[in-house]
């Protein structure tokens, strides 16, 4: 199961990493550590010439800030109702990308 999911993860992550080829050297990923890093660690050591960049979310900062302030490119943590919800409330305009 869980080897089903890395690899889930890993397709969603190729097609966005495809999709952002183009327009940045390294996509720069906000991440918890347990289990989304771990994850996106997982996929790096699997195709090791893709250039991302993990951002552990270690302190309390809220992937969300990062996203919207540019520090990072995507985050990898939450579902759309709690991004609709985080839009709304902050004024920012997230979008889910698969």
């Amino acid at each position: 199961m869980k080897y089903a999911a890395f690899k889930l993860a890993g397709v969603a992550l190729s097609l966005s990493l495809a999709w952002t080829s183009a327009q940045a050297a390294a996509l720069r990923v906000a991440a918890d550590p347990v289990p989304h890093a771990e994850i996106l660690n997982y996929i790096k050591k699997i195709d090791p010439s893709l250039d991302l960049k993990v951002v552990e979310l270690t302190s309390g900062v809220n992937a969300n800030e990062l996203l919207a302030s540019g520090d990072v490119d995507a985050n990898y943590f939450q579902h759309i109702t709690y991004m609709e919800s985080y839009n709304e409330e902050k004024g920012t305009h997230l979008v889910n990308a698969g």
